[in-house]
């Protein structure tokens, strides 16, 4: 369904398991989560810069420093 955002949940995020690649799971309005091969993860947020809207990817912090809800949180407050 087009236009539907997908939501992550707490359980996703903590079982998500490393791969021979690093890759990136949405959660919708720009939100990922990044797990490295190492089994690492962060969260990350994408957005247009300003200046030449070319998008590009700010890290926010890394999981579980930072859960889900707290990431949430913090982009409410962008």
């Amino acid at each position: 369904m087009a236009g539907k955002l997908y939501k992550l949940s707490a359980r996703e995020v903590s079982s998500a398991k490393a791969k021979l690649k690093p890759y990136r799971i949405s959660d919708g309005g720009g939100l990922y989560l990044y797990i490295r091969k190492n089994g690492n993860k962060s969260w990350e947020f994408r957005y247009a810069k300003p200046t030449d809207s070319k998008k590009t990817f700010i890290g926010i912090g890394t999981f579980p420093d930072i859960t889900l809800a707290e990431v949430s949180f913090k982009l409410t407050s962008i």
